[in-house]
């Protein structure tokens, strides 16, 4: 299983932490990716997982896919990937305050 994070915040840190830590999976099998290139060098060395300035990578190599930005960025993150999103995937969305309606209006009915 591949898994992807979009965003570098608190969270992702936070939830890489406990995948690593609960050995649910492998630093090779993680990558990020986030416009902020302290934000992926600080993950790298924490973490030792692939980082990557493109979500399109993330979404292309990974079977889920967290979505760790804040909501203001979720309508620049749904017109970068929701065309290559594949039907098995899985999109897990971390924003709080944002239902599940308004990430299905961004990505799609057919996203789960």
């Amino acid at each position: 299983m591949k898994l992807g994070f979009i965003g570098c915040s608190n969270i992702t840190k936070a939830m890489m932490r406990s995948f690593i830590s609960h050995e649910a999976v492998e630093t090779k099998d993680i990558i990020a990716s986030d416009l902020d290139k302290y934000n992926l060098l600080k993950v790298k060395e924490e973490f030792g997982v692939v980082t990557t300035d493109s979500r399109k990578e993330v979404v292309n190599s990974c079977d889920i896919i967290i979505l760790a930005e804040r909501a203001e960025h979720y309508i620049g993150v749904a017109h970068d990937i929701r065309k290559i999103i594949r039907p098995e995937q899985v999109l897990i969305s971390t924003a709080p305050n944002m239902p599940i309606s308004a990430v299905e209006e961004r990505f799609g009915d057919d996203v789960k």
